[in-house]
């Protein structure tokens, strides 16, 4: 007979009343512990599912629905990963700046946008994104993220 174990964890509850709550596991990648963010972006496409696609360059540049992004942040931690960016759009006379961030005010430092891994094949990352893209010209959200699969595919590394 095989034995299965199962894992729990439990979020400390203080004083709360009727708190049982239950945190998922950890993500884990075909079973092969945690899923750890990927060390570099350099050359990686990510797709936020109803947002942008990202095609980056390097590590901290690329271009954000073929449009030159003003600037790109990427900062692994563990298996999660923060990230933001900012760029422009223009048609006609018009010119808007969009930032993804972690804040829905475009006003003054915006913590980044961060990024949770739950799994791996190969050379694609999946994971949740939370954060908001920010219309700057209209100072408002213009999309937000809660829990949003996002995908990484890194280049291979041929």
């Amino acid at each position: 007979m095989k034995k299965t174990t199962h894992l729990l964890v439990l979020a400390a509850c203080g004083t709360l009343p009727n708190c049982n709550t239950i945190l998922p596991a950890p993500a884990t990648s075909g079973g092969n512990g945690p899923v750890q963010a990927p060390a570099s972006l350099a050359g990686a496409t990510i797709s936020i599912q109803g947002g942008d696609t990202i095609r980056m360059k390097t590590a901290t540049s690329g271009t954000v629905n073929s449009v030159a992004a003003d600037s790109i942040t990427y900062r692994p931690r563990g298996k999660k990963a923060d990230l933001s960016y900012a760029y422009m759009e223009g048609s006609g006379r018009r010119i808007t700046t969009y930032a993804l961030s972690g804040n829905e005010n475009y006003e003054g430092p915006n913590p980044p946008a961060t990024i949770t891994f739950t799994s791996k094949k190969g050379n694609t990352y999946k994971g949740l994104l939370n954060g908001y893209l920010i219309d700057g010209g209209w100072q408002t959200t213009h999309a937000a993220y809660k829990n949003t699969p996002v995908t990484i595919t890194a280049k291979s590394q041929n």
